[in-house]
């Protein structure tokens, strides 16, 4: 499936990007976290 083989590479990425010791991260105000949080169907699949 598609959608399971992007998520293997964003987090495969995700996980390049931590161990690499660079450390690049967006340097721009507008660039901030979301403060909605997670969607409540993820969390319900998550918890079981």
């Amino acid at each position: 499936d598609r959608d399971i083989n992007a998520a293997i590479n964003l987090r495969d990425e995700g996980l390049r990007i931590l161990t690499s010791g660079t450390g690049d991260k967006a340097y721009r105000q507008t660039v901030r976290r979301s403060s909605r949080g997670r969607k409540k169907s993820t969390i319900a699949l998550v918890s079981g």
